[in-house]
């Protein structure tokens, strides 16, 4: 059983379905990245790398963790502020990712991940909103090791998916537009656990 830093509306809401949710939201860009990533090698017909929904699903699994961690270690440091400061940092990273979805050019950002190094690298810049949402629900909640499997499974998947719709469709918009719904999700679940 999870034990709650914070009060009973965790509980009423559960927490699982709370982090489940924002998890979902959270690896988007999991999604986002392969889809474009695979689009790229399936124009040029060049094949990807298989290490590609390894790193896709490993890298912002730890990252998570290792801002669950953190944000568990600097509760005490945040005492009465902490469920605040934790809410408030998750609500930030939605708008982030909404924003980043609206300015989302795919000619732009997208990388040939042809080696496990370029791989790995996609992985890690896709990770840094998985890190500091981890920070904040680490200042709310007690668990570390559930999320973490959670957002490995979740990013494996989406990895998967992203993959099978890269080869499929090709170049789209619809992950942008997904993009600002996840965004949205996170900044409600944010409000709502607020007020």
């Amino acid at each position: 059983m999870l034990i709650f830093a914070g009060h009973d509306k965790y509980k009423k809401l559960g927490f699982y379905s709370i982090l489940i949710i924002t998890v979902i939201c959270l690896a988007y860009s999991t999604f986002s990245a392969t889809w474009y990533s695979v689009s790229l090698h399936r124009r040029l017909g060049i094949r990807i790398n298989g290490s590609l929904p390894l790193a896709m699903a490993a890298i912002p699994a730890f990252l998570f963790g290792l801002g669950l961690l953190t944000g568990r270690l600097s509760e005490p440091l945040a005492g009465i502020h902490a469920e605040i400061a934790g809410w408030l940092l998750l609500g930030l990273i939605g708008i982030k990712i909404m924003l980043e979805a609206l300015k989302f050019y795919p000619e732009e950002r997208v990388v040939l991940t042809d080696t496990w190094q370029a791989a790995l690298l996609l992985a890690l810049a896709g990770s840094i909103n998985a890190f500091f949402a981890g920070l904040g629900l680490g200042l709310v909640f007690d668990a570390i090791f559930i999320p973490v499997g959670i957002m490995f499974v979740v990013s494996l998947l989406y990895a998967l998916a992203g993959i099978l719709l890269g080869n499929a469709q090709g170049y789209k918009t619809t992950p942008a537009r997904l993009g600002i719904i996840a965004g949205s999700v996170v900044v409600f679940i944010s409000i709502r656990m607020l007020f």
